[in-house]
């Protein structure tokens, strides 16, 4: 089952019990993946962030199945003042900040690695080289078995894949742009419109509705017969433009007399429809 499982409120919205009972059905159902942070859910009244990990960690000892569960955790946005329930006190992406929330984190977690470590916000106020080289340090003690950053401007992740690759570095397989929310790629981030082979449209379509309201072509020359059936246009239809925008009304550019057309220009003048007959 190639999904994952959010876990914001296990542990406080969802009371343990019944924890236990939807991780239960989703790892029957062949779910392996659990999304949760350090930090989840900090902003409920009476809750700290430990919540979501540490729900998950009980039930995993419970069940003793941690080597089938891929569990993917944030660092970053834990606030750092006592009930805060904001961001504006998140403690960043620093070096010491990093290794001190991977300790938490799988201390709560009740494992010794976790399978995606994520950057839960983008920290400019630290070089990425040290963040990076943080979570590389993380990897290279065997805590952290892939890396991906989330909330981050698609250029800063570009970015940062291209710093760590110039340093041996453990690189950013997993992205969650901020600016492109609706989609995501271990790739690369994609945008709305796949940049291969769909493109976004030139202009918008025109509804149904406004279609009876476009210029019509050119209608035949004044005067002209096109065998027994022809006939005069009526009033609504002598308003046309030719191929150079001729002004309503005269039919082409210098013809005088109203618009003779034959029944099969004026139903296709008119979208298809049949007309009746005069």
């Amino acid at each position: 089952m190639n999904i994952a499982l959010g876990t914001i409120h296990f542990g406080t919205g969802v009371d343990l019990k019944d924890t236990y009972a939807i991780l239960d059905r989703f790892h029957e159902a062949g779910g392996t993946m659990l999304d949760t942070a350090d930090n989840y859910p900090f902003w409920v009244e009476g809750c700290t962030g430990d919540e979501s990990e540490q729900a998950i960690g009980a039930w995993m000892a419970a069940r003793g199945n941690r080597d089938e569960i891929f569990i993917s955790t944030k660092a970053g946005a834990r606030p750092t003042v006592p009930g805060d329930r904001t961001l504006d006190s998140a403690e960043g992406l620093s070096a010491p900040v990093l290794a001190r929330a991977a300790e938490g984190s799988l201390q709560r977690l009740g494992t010794d690695y976790v399978d995606l470590y994520w950057a839960h916000i983008e920290d400019r106020s630290v070089p990425l080289e040290e963040t990076l080289g943080a979570f590389n340090e993380l990897a290279v003690q065997g805590k952290v078995r892939a890396l991906g950053a989330s909330n981050v401007a698609t250029w800063r992740l570009d970015r940062a894949r291209n710093v760590s690759v110039a340093r041996g570095w453990m690189p950013y397989t997993g992205g969650w742009p901020c600016c492109r929310r609706w989609r995501t790629s271990s790739a690369r981030p994609r945008t709305r419109w796949s940049t291969s082979s769909h493109r976004p449209p030139r202009r918008p379509a025109v509804p149904a509705a406004a279609a009876s309201h476009r210029p019509r072509p050119a209608a035949h020359r004044s005067g002209s017969r096109h065998g027994p059936r022809a006939r005069t246009a009526s009033h609504g239809e002598t308003a046309s433009h030719d191929r150079r925008g001729a002004a309503r009304g005269g039919g082409r550019r210098g013809s005088g007399g109203p618009v003779v057309c034959t029944r099969r220009s004026a139903s296709r003048r008119l979208g298809g429809r049949r007309e009746r007959r005069a």
